[in-house]
């Protein structure tokens, strides 16, 4: 991205008036990408997917320490439901601008802390199959609820209490206990969704790339976007293939150097 910013590529040339290259860089080495967009607003798009390492790199810095000092489950359990409370008032009391109502540590940390408290969950469940099928379509419903019922979520207020990254999570969360226990292979049908979850992450920060080469060939090729559908479908591809290809030839390469290092210490 540094090199595509000084090479002046249109998308990726961060705003003198909000940032330095330098400035943008020690944010990110530093953690606090997402505090400087608060305090001076949007970077390029490739750029702002780095707000989240922010707050999960800090998760990664402090967890750990957390569970030295809580020692016992329920003492990390309960310091990881504080965590889930104040999500909501983090996003819309403790906040003093939208970005960081978004962006900001403990606005994030609830999903987080949801994600922990399912996997100790899981480590103990053990409930009938009729209890994965209860958990799997309540999982399902919380996250069609809040990403496909919008005007619902707006008339019940959760945007407005912050409740509805909460609930977002907690069915994921569900999701994936219930998916988790069912200890059987998924099906052809979903080899793909599930290629794209292994690579997730990576895919998450190079799609940018792929939204900014896609979509100047579709204004150009399809002004009045009526094929949206099949350029949407080439974007996740390309999306899909780039992180694909950095977790083959980088991201589990470097894994499994640092952890055969850690095992040889």
């Amino acid at each position: 991205m540094s090199g595509l910013h000084l090479l002046g590529v249109p998308q990726y040339v961060v705003n003198p008036r909000l940032a330095t290259l330098p400035r943008a860089l020690a944010a990110a080495i530093g953690l606090h990408f997402n505090w400087l967009e608060a305090q001076r607003g949007y970077l390029p798009a490739n750029w702002d997917v780095l707000w989240s390492l922010s707050n999960e790199e800090m998760f990664y810095l402090f967890f750990p320490l957390l569970c030295v000092l809580m020692r016992r489950r329920a003492a990390l359990a309960a310091l990881l439901g504080g965590f889930v409370l104040v999500g909501p008032f983090a996003r819309t009391v403790l906040t003093h601008n939208e970005l960081w109502a978004e962006y900001g540590y403990l606005s994030a940390m609830d999903a987080i802390a949801i994600g922990c408290l399912a996997a100790l969950a899981a480590e103990r469940f053990t409930g009938h199959p009729r209890v994965q099928v209860a958990l799997q379509v309540c999982g399902i419903g919380l996250m069609a609820f809040v990403t496909l019922l919008k005007s619902w979520v707006r008339a019940l207020g959760l945007y407005r209490t912050g409740l509805d990254v909460t609930l977002l999570a907690a069915g994921t969360a569900l999701t994936l206990i219930a998916f988790l226990r069912r200890d059987r292979p998924g099906s052809w049908l979903s080899a793909p969704f599930r290629w794209l979850g292994r690579n997730s992450y990576e895919l998450y920060l190079t799609h940018m790339m792929a939204i900014f080469t896609v979509l100047p060939l579709g204004r150009a090729c399809d002004p009045g976007w009526r094929w949206a559908p099949l350029w949407y479908a080439i974007m996740i591809a390309l999306a899909g293939l780039a992180g694909g290809l950095v977790a083959r030839y980088y991201s589990e390469p470097m894994n499994r150097m640092l952890r055969q290092r850690g095992a040889e210490k």
